[in-house]
C-alpha cells in the first residue's frame, strides 16, 4: 500500500501499481489475465474453478494534483503531481490480501467454486469498470463484493448515486461576414443547441428519478493547460488584459472551482435541481 501510494499513477496509467497487485497474486497461486477490456493496466486473477464464481475488485488509481505526504495535515510531496485522495492505494492492496486469505481457506476446507480478483483501473473519473462489463468480463459472475474506507467497520447495503461524465468541445469556422457569410459556422450555436438538449433530456429522464445538469467552465487555469501557455508567452501581459477587461471577476478560475460545482450538483442539496446548465467562467461576457 505504501508503494502504490509513492507511484500514485493516474487512471489507465497505473502500471507499476497494477503489476505490483498481479505479481502478488501470481505468487499466491492465482492465474492472471492481464490487459483485459483491451485495458493495458486491467486484469482478472483466478483461484480455483466451478461455481459459485466470486469478485473481488481492487482498485488503484492516484488522481492529479493531490500530491501528499503520509501525514494528516496538507503536504504534498511533489507539489502538482498525483496523489491518492480517498484510499485507493489501499483498495487493491486489501482486495489483493481479502482474496489470498480467501484462497487459503478455500484450500484448507476443500470449498470449491472460483475466486476471481478483478484489477480495475482508472476508477475516478475514467470508468474502467464500465469497459470491463461490456467486454463481458462479469456475465458469468454469482455475486461482486468491493469494499470502502469509513470510520468503522460494517457491511452497508446501500445505494449511491452514480455519474457518467463526458468533455465535449465545439469548433466553429471563420468566414468572410460581407463576402461569404454562408460558410462560417459557429462554435456558439453548438454549445446553445446542447444545453437545449441538456433540459429537454432531463424533462425525458426525469420521471426515473434521473437528474442530468452541465457545468459550463470557462478561463480555467492549471498547469499544462492552454490559459498558463498563453499566460505565461510571449503575449502574456495581453492575454491578462483581456481577462481583466472581459472576465467581470477579473482573474481566471480554478480547477476546484468546477469540482465543487460538480460536488454540490451530485450532492442531496440539489436533489431538485435538474436540466440546469451551471457556467463557472467568472461571468465572462463573450
Amino acid at each position: 500500500a505504501k508503494q502504490i501510494w509513492t507511484w500514485a499513477e493516474d487512471g489507465y496509467q497505473e502500471y507499476k501499481s497494477s503489476e505490483l497487485l498481479q505479481n502478488t497474486l501470481k505468487d499466491e497461486g492465482f492465474s492472471i489475465e492481464a490487459g483485459v477490456a483491451e485495458i493495458p493496466t486491467a486484469f482478472v486473477a483466478t483461484y480455483g474453478s466451478g461455481r459459485p464464481i466470486i469478485g473481488i475488485l481492487a482498485e488503484f488509481d492516484a488522481l492529479p494534483g493531490l500530491s501528499q505526504e503520509a501525514t494528516p495535515v496538507r503536504k504534498p510531496r511533489v507539489e502538482g503531481a498525483s496523489g491518492h485522495a480517498c484510499g485507493h492505494h489501499l483498495f487493491g492492496t486489501a482486495s489483493t490480501a481479502a482474496a489470498i486469505a480467501v484462497k487459503e481457506w478455500m484450500k484448507e476446507s476443500g470449498t470449491k467454486g472460483t475466486l476471481r480478483v478483478y484489477g480495475t483501473p482508472a476508477e475516478e473519473g475514467g470508468s474502467g469498470k464500465v469497459y470491463m462489463v461490456r467486454a463481458g468480463l462479469f456475465d458469468d459472475v454469482d455475486a461482486v463484493l468491493h469494499w470502502h474506507a469509513s470510520d468503522r467497520n460494517d457491511a452497508s447495503p446501500a445505494t449511491t448515486l452514480a455519474n457518467r461524465s463526458a468533455k465535449f468541445r465545439f469548433t466553429g469556422y471563420s468566414s468572410h461576414a460581407a463576402g461569404s457569410p454562408e460558410r462560417g459556422r459557429s462554435a456558439l450555436d453548438g454549445i446553445e443547441a446542447m444545453n437545449h438538449m441538456v433540459k429537454e433530456l432531463a424533462r425525458v429522464v426525469g420521471p426515473a428519478g434521473i437528474r442530468i445538469n452541465a457545468i459550463s467552465p470557462g478561463n480555467i487555469i492549471f498547469p499544462g493547460g492552454a490559459w498558463e501557455e498563453r499566460s505565461e508567452g510571449e503575449r502574456g501581459d495581453v492575454w491578462k488584459k483581456w481577462i481583466r477587461r472581459e472576465v467581470p471577476l477579473q482573474r481566471f478560475g480554478k480547477p476546484e472551482e468546477i469540482g465543487s460545482a460538480a460536488a454540490y450538483l451530485l450532492s442531496d442539496r440539489a436533489s431538485f435541481v435538474t436540466g440546469a446548465i451551471i457556467p463557472v467562467d467568472g461571468g465572462q461576457t463573450r
